[in-house]
């Protein structure tokens, strides 16, 4: 049985933990929440931001922080070097019904992200400086 909201996508990275809410009729658009557990041993929220569209699959490079978002094709890019205060660096939409996987992807905050889309080639993500 699926959860009435869905995805919940968690991303656990160094110290930081990354958590994607859906929509819910308390919320307009989904949020990216970032935790962290501080000495005090206490689950603690430093961060939330909101993607244009709720998150379905996170993926880090660094501190390169990659949302694919709640669609086909929607990806954001953000600089995750303060995890409190996420900084949007980038976004865009990758070519549709061609199975990308952010598995496979590869990037950092100077050059963006590169996607493998198999027998197509790559496609890239631009970070805005």
């Amino acid at each position: 049985c699926w959860p009435a909201v869905w995805p919940h996508p968690i991303l656990v990275s160094g110290k930081n933990i990354f958590l994607g809410r859906p929509e819910d009729a308390n919320a307009a658009k989904g949020t990216l929440e970032v935790w962290t557990v501080p000495d005090s041993g206490k689950l603690t929220r430093i961060g939330v931001t909101q993607p244009s569209l709720p998150a379905y699959t996170l993926k880090a490079f660094g501190n390169l922080l990659t949302v694919q978002l709640n669609s086909n094709n929607g990806v954001e890019l953000y600089d995750a070097t303060n995890p409190a205060a996420l900084q949007l660096r980038g976004s865009g939409d990758l070519p549709g019904c061609l199975g990308y996987n952010l598995e496979f992807s590869d990037g950092n905050l100077d050059r963006g992200l590169s996607v493998p889309l198999g027998a197509y080639g790559v496609t890239r993500i631009e970070v805005k400086r």
